[in-house]
């Protein structure tokens, strides 16, 4: 298993990515907004199994070329 390996991500799994993303950066950003610290733990169980998703499409998923 390599870490850095060639990945084509389809539509979905983008999507995942960049919801797991967005969410982390709320996050962080929450000492900013009212709003969010009022939701903080849903942004976080979101941003959790947004997370878990992302990597296991990177880590179990074969469609680089020559696997």
């Amino acid at each position: 298993m390599k870490l850095f390996k060639d990945k084509t991500y389809t539509v979905f799994e983008l999507g995942v990515l960049k919801v797991c993303v967005m969410c982390v950066g709320l996050i962080i950003g929450a000492h900013f907004a009212p709003y969010v610290k009022r939701y903080l733990w849903v942004f976080v169980v979101l941003g959790f199994v947004t997370y878990i998703r992302a990597m296991h499409y990177y880590w179990f998923t074969k469609d680089a070329p020559g696997e």
